[in-house]
Formats: C-alpha cells, structure tokens, sequence
C-alpha cells in the first residue's frame, strides 16, 4: 500500500489545505482520480483516458458493496439505498457540483451507465428504454453543448434527471429530464475563441451537401477544430435522433433558421444589407419575406385608437434579430426535452399502479466568472449558492 494510499480525506490526522491537496496530487499521478470525503466524493478531472477505469468488469464489481472510491461507488450506495427503504424516504437524489471543465458531464453519463446495467431487464421495453437514455444524451449534448476556454464539451444548461424503478424488482422502467437556464446568449455572442453550440457545426460538416442546399447552406462553412470531430458528431445525431423518433428534417430547418438570421445585418436606413439570409430565413420559417422583415424593422404601438408603426434604428434592429434566434432555438431545446420525455416515459399501468422509487442525477453549472459576466452568470451563480 502506497504510504499516501488514503481513500477518505475525512480520515487524515492533517485536515490543512496543504495536506489535502497533496494527497489529492500524489493519488491523481497514480491514476486515482476518485477519492471520498465523508459522504462526498471528490473526482478529478484527467481529461485522458484511463485503462480500465470504466466499462462492465467494473460495474459488475460495483454491484456489491465496494469501498475503493469510484462514481460507480456512488451510484450503487444510491441503488441499495433506494432497495433497503419502503417508502417516499427511499428516493434518491445525486448532486453533481463543480467549476467548468471539472468532468460533472462525464460523471452524469458513467452515473447513468451504472443505474441502466443493474435495472436493466430482459424484456424489450427495458432494452428500448436503454437506448432512449443513451440517444438522449447525444442529442442532449448536441444543442445544450458548446466548448469553452476551460472545457472543450461544456453543458451550457442544468438537468435534472428522474430514473424510476419497480417497487418489486427494482428494475428501471421510466425516466424524464427537466433541464435549466440554457445559456442562450451564445447563440448570437460566443464568447471569444469559444464555439456556439456542437450542432451548428455537427450540421455544416456532417450533412449532404444535397440537405445543406435545401436550407441553402453551404458545406463546412465553418472553421475546423481539432478538438471535436464535427462529421462524426452528425452521423452520431442522426442514429440517436432516429431511435427517439426525431423528426430531423424539421429539426435542423430550425437550426437553419438561427444560421441564416445569425448572418442578417442592418444598415442606418434600418433596410436589411444581407437580402439572402434574410430571404432564405423567412423561406424555412414559411413566412413571406416583408412579414419577416417587418418583424424584425419595425415595431407597432397603439396610440389614441390609433396604429402607429415605427421603425428600429439599426442597433434596435439587431437586437431584434437576435432575440429572434435566442427564442427560436431556445423553444426548438424546450420541444427537444419534451419530445424526448415522451420517448423515455415507458410506464405501463401494472407499473404506475404499483409502488415504486426514483433515483435523480443533478448535474448543474459551478460558479462562474468571466471578464463579461450576464444575467445568465447571475442565474447560475445564485443556483449555486442555493444548492450549497
């Protein structure tokens, strides 16, 4: 046993930060990223693989009772807590909490890998809901998505995720997702050297050139990152949007939408100077085109009975457009979520008569300081300070 070798900081002698921070270093460098504290666990982001850390030997071994510190560790004392309790007392909640880039993602997916292997079942509604859970995450991942400075998939939303289980048998029959405070900003201001939202470019790598035409975009129009594999991401979308039943030409057409819109820009007669985007945004939306520029030039006001329409400035213009492309897309994330719920919400009437119990993942955003921080940073900071 390495002299360090301690599992839980909590039975240290020396509880300095120095210490901590020494036995947190010296267990990473050994390939340790998990160590407990009390009834937490700490987990350390690698950002690598790791050999051997994941995958269904060790889940099998976190079926028993196992006291090496791993996520695994903390799903599985969820799931025999829920099996032990009889009552409302018995469901579980896991609070995922770090700063941007701390892997809070990775551990909600190895969670969730954990919770689907041991309530799996062998009948086909249990196989089908495996799949859902899986593909969700994926198309989850593709609009709510982004990189950042510190995290190159950062969630830029938080997500509550129920997993319910039989009474019985404890076998996983349903689930549902509530997610929060998308950070719609990006979409019309990604931050600099950042990127928007993995699908906008999933979308302009990945798709034939022959759908790109369609929405009237034009293949890889935007710049290549070594860091993600944009084409792959899209062939990925697509198997995952197909098993929910997405309906993925209506969806990208959306996304198209906020493309073009992202590309409209105003002059100070307040007449849009890029006539093609705005065209080819109000042909997808299917809405003639001076509607569409009416919409987003003009403002109407009711004065003394009387209809007065008057126009934005080009600055006012702008803002309109972008508020356009933030509720578009936006309202396209909300449908998503419930598209999906639909999907994963596969109780039978023998199930939903019959008491049962649910385990949730909370994975939310850490505390967040930028050099230009918005109403989103509020948000999420303020949730923060109220979950701790």
């Amino acid at each position: 046993m390495h002299r360090d070798d301690h599992h839980d900081l909590a039975d240290r002698a020396e509880l300095s930060e120095a210490a901590l921070v020494q036995l947190i270093e010296s267990r990473f460098r050994r390939n340790l990223v998990y160590t407990h504290a009390g009834s937490v666990l700490l987990a350390v982001n690698p950002f690598r693989r790791i050999e051997d850390l994941y995958g269904q030997d060790m889940l099998q071994e976190y079926e028993s009772p196992n006291a090496a510190p791993h996520i695994y560790g903390v799903a599985a004392n969820a799931y025999r807590a829920m099996q032990l309790m009889h009552s409302s007392s018995s469901n579980q909640t896991i609070l995922i909490s770090g700063d941007s880039g701390s892997g809070k993602t990775e551990c909600t997916k190895r969670m969730l890998d954990y919770f689907v292997h041991v309530g799996r079942s062998s009948d086909t509604s249990s196989e089908r809901l495996t799949r859902h859970i899986v593909a969700a995450n994926v198309v989850l991942e593709a609009f709510g998505n982004a990189q950042t400075l510190r995290n190159s998939n950062s969630s830029r939303f938080g997500k509550f995720i129920q997993l319910d289980f039989s009474g019985d048998s404890h076998r996983l029959f349903s689930a549902s997702i509530q997610t929060y405070l998308l950070e719609t900003v990006r979409i019309v201001n990604p931050a600099a050297a950042e990127r928007n939202y993995h699908v906008f470019y999933a979308l302009l790598s990945g798709a034939p050139s022959s759908l790109l035409a369609t929405w009237q975009l034009v293949p890889n129009s935007c710049k290549q990152n070594l860091l993600h594999d944009d084409s792959a991401m899209f062939t990925a979308l697509e198997t995952a949007m197909t098993s929910l039943g997405l309906p993925a030409t209506d969806v990208y057409r959306v996304v198209a939408v906020v493309l073009h819109l992202g590309n409209v820009s105003f002059d100070e007669t307040n007449s849009s100077v890029s006539t093609h985007a705005m065209a080819a945004a109000a042909a997808l939306l299917q809405v003639p085109l001076p509607d569409l520029q009416a919409a987003l030039t003009t403002r109407t006001l009711v004065v003394a009975n009387e209809v007065q329409v008057l126009s934005l400035s080009a600055v006012e213009a702008a803002q309109a457009r972008d508020g356009m492309a933030k509720a578009l897309y936006a309202r396209l994330f909300e449908w998503l979520v419930e598209h999906i719920n639909g999907r994963l919400n596969l109780s039978h009437p023998s199930t939903a008569t019959s008491p049962s119990s649910w385990i949730a993942v909370l994975d939310m955003f850490g505390f967040e300081h930028f050099g230009l921080n918005s109403f989103e940073q509020l948000c999420i900071n303020y949730t923060n300070e109220v979950l701790h």
